[in-house]
């Protein structure tokens, strides 16, 4: 029997599940939508399938050209896999109708070596669409009840998220994923599953895995530091006054309590809209911790932020010895600085302060 989800870890579902939601389009769809390809014969190879690599099937053969042209497109959209269906029960919508995947989960097509087209999944956990909810005819109280019991299981299974669409009301019918169908004619649940791009760039797709990654995580180490603060597992430090700190670059008395605070808390936050000094403040931040004898580590999602504060940096003296790392085309120089700084005497003209100061960059 699992344990039951810590606040901390629901919390870290829920915002995982927004960022998810956020990331991808609307997974109701029409069925003739270039974005979506329908699976209507052979086996469903995701959704109902373990861990691993599973081949495509000769029943889902129709969709291979579509699968292709995915995995040649120039924005290489992530790719996810819904079963079972909802049609539509509005056949008034102009058009043909619309579908929806009750259970989607995301997956990686790749060749193997004959090149022939595989799905692999390497847990990435299921979703349950609530838009298929909808179509499907619950109503919002069941519907938003469905999703919470959802939010509150671990990583289930694809037995149990059908367990509990039974218990929501939702007539499923009868499945079989070893031998999908056609869309019916009449609106309900199809034994159909279709292919759709889910348009996730690839930074969202990062932050999801940090999340589920975090998910995992004990719930004593989700309470302790910056990251318990974030999850409101303990207080949020009171911003100190400003003090008298080294500063390389010009500063105004909101920035010096920036610095004050990112120095003496555990977790600050500082915000402000383009050219209101928030770079200057990086820079003045790290060259106090590195006047302190302290290292620091400055990571973005974005090259171009590093970019800019290390280029500020490189400018000044003193500057300990900062590591410029990420990209590939930056290793090779990374590790050259690293091997020279290994290879000097003690008596060589670094201190000990400046070695413990030294900044590592990613």
């Amino acid at each position: 029997m699992s344990r039951p989800l810590s606040r901390e870890q629901r919390l870290l579902r829920y915002y995982r599940d927004c960022v998810a939601a956020e990331g991808r389009h609307d997974l109701t769809s029409s069925p003739t939508n270039p974005a979506i390809a329908l699976l209507t014969g052979g086996a469903e190879p995701v959704v109902t399938r373990p861990s691993g690599v599973h081949p495509l099937s000769s029943g889902l053969m129709p969709a291979e050209r579509w699968i292709r042209t995915q995995m040649t497109s120039s924005d290489r959209p992530a790719i996810s896999v819904g079963y079972p269906l909802v049609v539509g029960r509005a056949r008034r919508i102009k058009g043909d109708g619309h579908v929806a995947a009750l259970i989607v989960r995301e997956c990686e097509v790749r060749l193997d070596a004959a090149g022939a087209l595989q799905f692999m999944t390497d847990h990435q956990p299921l979703e349950m669409n609530p838009s298929a909810l909808a179509l499907a005819g619950l109503e919002e109280t069941a519907r938003l009840a469905c999703m919470e019991a959802f939010a509150s299981a671990t990583e289930p299974s694809f037995a149990q998220v059908i367990e509990l669409l039974v218990q929501a009301g939702v007539p499923l019918g009868r499945l079989n994923p070893d031998a999908l169908a056609p869309l019916p004619e009449e609106p309900g649940v199809a034994n159909t599953a279709m292919l759709l791009t889910t348009g996730r760039a690839t930074a969202t797709r990062a932050v999801l895995a940090d999340l589920t990654a975090l998910t995992h995580a004990s719930p004593g180490y989700l309470r302790r530091g910056p990251l318990g603060i974030l999850l409101g597992a303990a207080p949020a430090p009171v911003p100190p006054l400003a003090r008298p700190v080294p500063a390389v670059l010009p500063t105004n008395l909101s920035q010096d309590r920036a610095v004050t605070s990112a120095l003496v808390s555990a977790f600050t936050v500082v915000t402000g809209p383009p050219g209101t000094g928030k770079s200057q403040v990086l820079v003045n931040t790290i060259a106090a911790s590195l006047a302190q004898g302290q290292t620091v580590l400055f990571a973005s999602r974005t090259n171009r932020a590093v970019d800019v504060v290390f280029q500020r940096l490189e400018t000044l003296p003193h500057r300990g010895l900062p590591l410029r790392v990420g990209r590939a085309a930056l290793r090779g120089p990374a590790a050259d600085c690293i091997r020279g700084v290994l290879a000097r005497p003690p008596s060589s003209g670094v201190s000990p302060g400046e070695r413990r100061g030294s900044a590592s960059w990613r």
